[in-house]
């Protein structure tokens, strides 16, 4: 694996993850943040994000999870 995608994480929920308002109490404005999900990735997935985008990659059959996995698709 040489790459890493970033997408939603897979163990909060919408509402978990994204606006997160991380400014101290008191603050004027907003300091608001979203939490991202990394996966690593082979080259030839990096390389079919590149060119498909990441829902379709997504939505393929793989194991975001599984660091010893071989890759989903074939170059």
């Amino acid at each position: 694996m040489t790459a890493f995608c970033a997408f939603a994480p897979m163990v909060l929920e919408r509402d978990d993850y994204l606006g997160i308002d991380v400014g101290v109490p008191g603050h004027k404005g907003h300091d608001v943040i979203n939490i991202q999900g990394t996966y690593p990735i082979h080259e030839v997935e990096r390389q079919f994000i590149n060119e498909h985008g990441l829902e379709v990659f997504w939505k393929s059959d793989w194991e975001p999870t599984d660091v010893l996995r071989r890759p989903a698709l074939d170059g």
